[in-house]
């Protein structure tokens, strides 16, 4: 999901388990794809999902915003920050 979103390709995701109904849930409140709520779903579904997100510019659209957030962030930096903080040292030192 993140590597799709980080190229600007927006989803069609599908699954019930492990999380992955909470993760396509926010792709679809994102905009940024569509949630078949499935674990198991037709060709069909899949096939009109992608007819969906694939014949909208708006799908793709939303999906390179989300990637242009992606790229404003400093994620190893943020990162770097939390261990930081979690070892008590200074965030934003060392960097």
């Amino acid at each position: 999901m993140l590597l799709s979103l980080s190229h600007g390709v927006p989803l069609v995701t599908a699954g019930l388990n492990e999380g992955k109904s909470d993760v396509n849930a926010r792709v679809e409140y994102a905009g940024v794809g569509v949630n078949l709520k499935t674990e198991t779903p037709s060709a069909a579904a899949i096939r009109s999902a992608v007819d969906t997100v694939l014949g909208d510019p708006s799908w793709r659209a939303r999906a390179q915003a989300m990637r242009g957030q992606f790229e404003a962030e400093d994620s190893v930096g943020a990162a770097v920050d939390i261990i930081t903080a979690i070892v008590g040292g200074t965030p934003g030192v060392g960097r």
